[in-house]
């Protein structure tokens, strides 16, 4: 029995799934990211290995019954100088199980598309849109990085926008609302300042830990804060920006797939209301057929030349 690997490797967390040849998932493990911006490339091999090895001891097989592997990562690709030292650790990681790479973007169109022609927008710690169309022509937006105020509507955007928005409350440029005692209250601020002591000090302005204030936000959301609530209208508006130039910049005939994946779509219409009203004409919006990872399954079969038949995608619908 062949098996094949997905590997979903996010800004926050790096998804692991092994599926037969016949498309039934039989084991998945979760680890830390392996953004080797933030974990390095020794910790890009290490996540690797024991993602793996978690795996086939899950199943009781050998890394030699996996015919093949595709690896989704985070920032493949963007700096060129880093690419050899990138596939390098992916190398030591899987120990030469036949393999292949590419952007956690890929992963995501593979999952949520089933790899057909499309349009995908992943929002999760970062932003990035991806598509691929009939003729296998493809175009990407978005995912510059947010050191200088990218990943827009991702969970890091939207946490920095509400620590924005705190501090705009803060001094009279906004009118208080909920969000800011709450804000003073669940991170126990003594004085508005402690907020940039949490951010640059305690949090060393980390980019995983700035993304978990978008739960915060959302929280707020719910309870009809209007900041936060405008802070999602933006992110929805801004993630359709990615999606609709995507969709000019390559021909998907007069009607295009579009689907999403990534945690900032659990805020549920919050983010996506102002996403689907911005959307280009003759884009059809799809829910997201599979995860991610399972995604990289798809893929890792097809660049093993497996056709992914009906009875494959049935089976790796299943729970």
């Amino acid at each position: 029995m062949k098996y094949y690997l997905g590997i979903d490797s996010g800004g926050t967390k790096t998804q692991f799934t092994l599926a037969d040849e016949k498309g039934n998932i039989v084991a998945n493990s979760r680890m830390g990211t392996t953004h080797y911006q933030q974990c390095g490339f020794d910790g890009l091999v290490d996540s690797m290995n024991a993602g793996i090895e978690e795996l086939v001891q899950q199943v009781g097989v050998s890394r030699e019954d996996i015919a093949h592997i595709f690896v989704g990562l985070a920032a493949y690709g963007e700096i060129k100088g880093d690419m050899d030292k990138i596939r390098k650790a992916v190398d030591q990681g899987v120990f030469h199980i036949p393999h292949s790479i590419g952007g956690d973007n890929v992963c995501g169109w593979g999952g949520s598309l089933g790899g057909k022609s499309g349009v995908i927008i992943i929002a999760g710690t970062g932003s990035i849109a991806y598509g691929c169309n009939e003729k296998g022509e493809e175009t990407r937006c978005g995912g510059w990085g947010h050191w200088f105020g990218g990943d827009e509507g991702s969970a890091y955007w939207i946490g920095s926008q509400l620590a924005l928005r705190f501090t705009r409350q803060s001094d009279g440029r906004d009118p208080r609302t909920l969000l800011y005692q709450q804000m003073k209250d669940n991170y126990q601020f003594r004085d508005d300042f402690d907020i940039l002591d949490l951010l640059t000090n305690k949090w060393e302005m980390n980019r995983s830990k700035v993304a978990t204030l978008s739960k915060f936000a959302y929280e707020l959301a719910c309870q009809g804060d209007p900041a936060c609530v405008e802070i999602f209208e933006q992110a929805g508006r801004m993630l359709a920006e990615l999606v609709n130039t995507c969709i000019q910049r390559i021909d998907f005939g007069d009607t295009v797939d579009v689907s999403y994946c990534g945690g900032v779509f659990n805020s549920g219409d919050y983010v996506l209301k102002p996403f689907f009203q911005a959307l280009l004409p003759g884009a059809v919006v799809k829910k997201p057929e599979f995860g991610p990872s399972v995604g990289g399954v798809i893929l890792a079969m097809i660049h093993d030349g497996k056709k992914i038949t009906a009875e494959i995608r049935k089976n790796l619908a299943k729970v």
